[in-house]
């Protein structure tokens, strides 16, 4: 592994214990949960029964307007936001695949960090941290600015957008993200965070529509510059991050994009590295 200057740097930030690892559904993968495409082919199919509609939806999702495709999930299924919800926690759950032989959720829990965030439905990071962490489900959440401040010493895993515990609480249509993200608590949260933390974004594609969503239509949040893992990232991908997103991109080489354990071995490279009291020439 190479040892860039932005690696050092993520070390200093670390070493002060204002990094937040900010996590996304790439790290979930060896558990086989469905991605965003597949997720909603099967909704598609379970609730729609008009092929043309079918066929509308799968036309959204190759072009990623994965919103459109929601809506119009919702809409001619003529069901409500919470069947759908309910609907989404089955088609997960049956997915999800229990025990696995490897992942990096091991080794990101094995950080001292003040916070974790995340996107996805499930609690696989919980299931690897301490019980000194405690879980918030932030749609759920009535929090203030104070309360934020107070109990910044108090280790925390945030779900941005639900859980499968709780299925009222996950976050899928336009209306729900915009909903959550203009909210006083969501609002005080990163009104807390950005002031004194840099985010380490883990498990985001460079197409991550979640990362431009909230990059783009939040920018009061990233009024500083943040990192993110990302494989084999091209020249342009990198500069257009940093003019972007204001992201820089921590990278890592995979042989083989699809292969899940080259990524774990490599992410896992980075985190040994972070928690590491060694030289620069033992990676």
């Amino acid at each position: 592994m190479k040892i860039t200057n932005d690696l050092k740097e993520i070390k200093k930030i670390y070493r002060k214990n204002k990094l937040i690892p900010f996590i996304g559904a790439g790290l979930s993968i060896p558990y086989e949960l469905p991605n965003w495409d597949d997720l909603l082919r099967k909704l598609s199919s379970e609730l729609i029964d008009d092929e043309k509609i079918q066929n509308i939806v799968e036309l959204d999702i190759n072009t990623k307007e994965y919103w459109s495709a929601i809506e119009n999930i919702k809409y001619h299924s003529f069901k409500d936001d919470f069947s759908i919800q309910k609907k989404v926690v089955d088609i997960m759950l049956e997915a999800k695949v229990n025990e696995v032989e490897d992942d990096n959720y091991k080794d990101i829990a094995k950080l001292d960090v003040p916070f974790y965030l995340t996107t996805n439905y499930d609690n696989n990071i919980s299931n690897y941290l301490e019980s000194e962490y405690s879980s918030i489900i932030l749609s759920e959440a009535g929090v203030s600015t104070q309360r934020w401040t107070i109990q910044e010493n108090m280790k925390q895993v945030i779900h941005l957008h639900g859980t499968f515990s709780s299925p009222k609480s996950i976050v899928l249509t336009k209306e729900k993200y915009d909903e959550l993200y203009n909210n006083e608590t969501y609002t005080s949260l990163f009104s807390f965070l950005k002031t004194s933390f840099t985010f380490l974004f883990v498990g985001f594609s460079y197409s991550d529509k979640y990362i431009e969503y909230l990059i783009n239509e939040k920018k009061y949040i990233f009024n500083d510059y943040h990192y993110i893992l990302m494989a084999n990232p091209t020249p342009e991908i990198r500069r257009e991050c940093i003019n972007k997103y204001k992201l820089h991109i921590i990278p890592y080489e995979v042989e083989n994009i699809t292969d899940s354990k080259e990524h774990i071995s490599a992410i896992r490279q980075i985190f040994d590295y972070l928690e590491s009291e060694d030289s620069e020439e033992n990676f």
